[in-house]
This record gives C-alpha cells, structure tokens and sequence, in this order.
C-alpha cells in the first residue's frame, strides 16, 4: 500500500484523454487478454447509453495524475424468463466494469481503494446489488 493520499472523484470530461491512455497502459502491461482497445470502447458505449450514471464513474488521482478509473452502469434483468427489457434502464443492480490501474501503480492499493469507496456509494445511492464482469453477483447492503 502507498503513503501518497489517493483522491477519488467523479470523472470529468477534462479526464477522457486520460482515462484512454490509463486503460492502453493498464491493460496492455497487466492482462495476456486485452489491449486495451477494446475496453475504451466499452466506456464509450456506456457513457453513451440510457444505462450511464455519472455520479457512478470515477478517476483516482495521485499528485493531479489520474491513476485508476472505475465505473458502476445499470444493469437491468429481464422481468421474464423470455427475456427483454422494458424502456426504464434503472434497477436495484448495477455492473462494474471496467476497472483499471495505471501500470506503476499496480499492487499498491489504488484498485481496492477505488472499489472500497465505489461501493460505499453504491450503496449510498440505494442499489442492492452490483455485478462484476464475471457476471457474480454481490449484495452491496452488507459489510464491505
């Protein structure tokens, strides 16, 4: 864990150049998987869609250098078992995905700093439950 003090905000438009070049580093450096490419088009999409949340998208920063980004988007489940959703992108659920660290900061503490801290509002904002990009599924009401 570091000693600097880690500031988690919202993300801001001014953070997109960015967060694009924190997610190549991070992905193409920690994954056999993804280089990166791919992710930034996620966030595109969901920053683009009914089921963005802005008060849910964040930037962690050290000495005015973003160093992590995270965002939690809805996630709604079909009222059938058919499938399909209706017109309303809202839910007791939302999705993280993605998560990234800049690549000299890997293993000291900035990932669980972010989520700790994402979750707590999570919850603050009345969801139930988060899903991760394993598709797990969390009950947020408890002790993180």
């Amino acid at each position: 864990m570091m000693n600097k003090k880690i500031t988690i905000r919202p993300e801001e438009h001014k953070d997109y150049k960015s967060i694009i070049s924190l997610i190549l580093r991070s992905f193409q450096e920690g994954t056999e998987y993804s280089d990166g490419t791919d992710i930034i088009a996620l966030v595109e999409e969901i920053r683009d869609s009914k089921y963005y949340i802005p008060e849910l998208s964040f930037v962690a920063e050290l000495d005015n250098e973003v160093v992590g980004h995270f965002l939690f988007s809805h996630f709604p489940l079909s009222p059938t078992k058919e499938g399909g959703h209706d017109e309303n992108p809202t839910s007791e659920i939302v999705m993280l995905a993605p998560v990234s660290v800049h690549a000299d900061y890997f293993h000291q503490g900035i990932g669980s700093a972010m989520l700790k801290m994402g979750i707590e509002k999570v919850k603050e904002m009345g969801y139930k439950w988060m899903a991760n990009g394993r598709t797990t599924m969390h009950d947020v009401s408890g002790d993180i």
